[in-house]
This record gives structure tokens, C-alpha cells and sequence, in this order.
């Protein structure tokens, strides 16, 4: 209901149906995460941000959803708002490994 809601707003109000997506991410609901790791990676609605794209992979990787440790590996394999670390990105990536990240 939540992501159908902001959906609507996004029409009439951006703003609103961002506000409506980071109550459903703090909620738990994940294709709310999802939804703003993707917007703040891409700069969608928002500055692009790979730190808060981090912060929300983070958060899902924390729900179960164990394959957003391919990008989190990805963020620090290429520096993006983080410290490039090829060896947190390998730890990142043995996490990850047996997921696909679609």
C-alpha cells in the first residue's frame, strides 16, 4: 500500500511521495529501501548520494536481503562515497557470494 500510495503522490507531489518512501524504508518496508538506494544512486528525485545509497543497501543487507552486498562491495571497490577498499569490497563480495543482484 505504502509504494501504491507514493506512487500517486509522485504525480501530483514529488516531495510528498518522497516523504511517504523514507517512512516506508524506516518502517522496514524493503521495496522502499530498494526504491532509495536506487534514487540516490541514480540522483532520481534527489542529489545523487552513494553515501545514503550505502546507508539504505546497508539496511537491506541488515533486512536479509544478503545479494546488496554486491553493490556495497561495488561502492567500495570504486570509491564511490566511501573510501575505495578493495579489501572491504572482497569482504563485501564473500558476503554476497551465492546471491544475484537483479
Amino acid at each position: 500500500y505504502t509504494l501504491m500510495l507514493a506512487t500517486h503522490y509522485f504525480r501530483e507531489d514529488p516531495e510528498k511521495g518522497i516523504k511517504i518512501m523514507i517512512n516506508g524504508a524506516k518502517k522496514g518496508y524493503q521495496r522502499c529501501h530498494i526504491f532509495l538506494v536506487e534514487a540516490y544512486e541514480k540522483g532520481l528525485f534527489f542529489e545523487q548520494d552513494y553515501k545514503e545509497a550505502m546507508k539504505w543497501s546497508k539496511k537491506l543487507v541488515e533486512g536479509g536481503l544478503k545479494q546488496f552486498n554486491h553493490k556495497i562491495a561495488y561502492y567500495y571497490r570504486e570509491g564511490l562515497g566511501v573510501k575505495k577498499d578493495e579489501k572491504l569490497a572482497q569482504e563485501y563480495e564473500a558476503k554476497a557470494e551465492g546471491t544475484v543482484l537483479e
